[in-house]
């Protein structure tokens, strides 16, 4: 019997610059188009958000 493949996708923001041009969202839109293009099933997708901010002393 046939299975239907299925992946997981995992989006990624590293920098601030990046929210703005390939946001989380855009990128798993993206990629759920492409998952679709090629009938296959998501089954978990995976989001590193990412943290911005400076270190340092006071």
């Amino acid at each position: 019997m046939y299975k239907e493949q299925q992946v997981a996708l995992y989006v990624r923001v590293s920098r601030e610059e990046q929210v703005d041009g390939f946001s989380l969202e855009a990128q798993e839109a993206a990629l759920r188009a492409e998952v679709k293009l090629r009938n296959k099933l998501v089954y978990d997708i995976y989001r590193d958000e990412g943290h911005f901010g400076r270190s340092g002393g006071p």
